[in-house]
């Protein structure tokens, strides 16, 4: 797979209304956080296909916006940042995590 996989995406470019509703802040996108991912990783990490699986758990899970607060900060369940372990054991464990966070939420 090559490119970004949620380029075009129907309905994921406007997450919030414009920018004057979030203070001249844009709401990350589905593609802004698959690209984000990519960058922050720089080249370490998970392939395009398996880095693509997993923003579209992460987006059932989140909107683009919190998925990246979510995958910056600390996760109990990973004793550790979701980037950091992406970057270095691959997504198995953080989509586990994202697994575990939606049952902690609906139980």
């Amino acid at each position: 797979m090559t490119g970004n996989p949620f380029d075009g995406l129907p309905g994921r470019e406007e997450v919030l209304p414009g920018p004057q509703a979030t203070g001249g802040i844009r709401p990350l996108t589905a593609t802004g956080l698959y690209a984000r991912i990519r960058s922050e990783l720089g080249g370490r990490g998970p392939d395009s296909e398996d880095l693509a699986v997993l923003c579209g758990e992460l987006l059932a899970a989140f909107t683009p916006d919190a998925a990246w607060l979510w995958l910056q900060g600390y996760e109990p369940h990973l004793g550790a940042r979701p980037l950091d372990v992406l970057a270095v054991a691959g997504t198995d464990p953080v989509r586990d995590a994202i697994r575990t966070y939606l049952q902690g939420a609906f139980e």
